[in-house]
């Protein structure tokens, strides 16, 4: 069974180390932008798209994907992806926390 209160808890240690990150990236300038930068890239690269086929998707009832923009499509995943995790994976080399109470 688990503990009570764990939503509480785990909101708290979630909290705790987003506060963490923000300001070691902060302190870290190119750091910062190697994380940043990708996101907003693939943000504003999705907005364009949203913009520059609005007409075609209100309309939309369904459609056949080639496997080359099938794959296309997989690969911006994909690096979404990988850029995530790279940051979650290299950020910390053990877990560290202060106590929560």
């Amino acid at each position: 069974m688990t503990e009570s209160g764990w939503l509480t808890h785990a909101w708290q240690m979630g909290r705790f180390d987003f506060k963490r990150t923000l300001t070691g990236m902060w302190d870290d300038k190119a750091r910062l932008a190697m994380t940043v930068g990708p996101m907003v890239f693939m943000g504003v690269v999705g907005l364009a798209l949203l913009v520059a086929f609005a007409d075609e998707l209100q309309g939309f009832s369904g459609m056949t994907l080639t496997d080359g923009a099938r794959g296309q499509l997989a690969m911006f995943w994909v690096f979404g992806v990988y850029i995530f995790t790279n940051r979650l994976v290299t950020q910390r080399s053990r877990v560290e926390a202060e106590e929560l109470c």
